[in-house]
């Protein structure tokens, strides 16, 4: 189950939908949800527990997952430059406009992946 964590929405489970709720978003597994925090924070314990250092991935899939939020803000008219900048304040994730420019799944994408 660790990998239901951070496979929204380039990577996704079958039964999987998510949903944003702001920018909380929560995934219903099989009319069971959960939030992104307490997601995390149970993998992090497994991880843990199974001896196993701190997943990373590759920026592509990172600015994947964020894409549904990425696309709420441009719509609220933050620049690309304005959302990396959020990430990198926010976050130990360095990233350019450039990357989220690149990397940015339209919402044609991700629902391919959600079906």
């Amino acid at each position: 189950m660790a990998d239901l964590v951070l496979v929204r929405p380039a990577q996704p489970l079958p039964n999987h939908q998510a949903s944003i709720t702001g920018f909380h978003p929560v995934f219903t597994f099989m009319n069971k949800q959960c939030s992104v925090e307490d997601a995390v924070k149970a993998q992090k314990a497994l991880r843990a527990a199974a001896g196993l250092g701190a997943e990373e991935f590759p920026i592509q899939a990172f600015v994947g997952m964020i894409s549904d939020e990425i696309e709420s803000l441009r719509k609220q008219g933050k620049s690309d430059e304005d959302i990396a900048a959020l990430v990198r304040e926010n976050s130990p994730i360095k990233i350019s406009a450039a990357e989220i420019a690149t990397n940015y799944a339209p919402p044609e994408e991700r629902k391919q992946h959600a079906e």
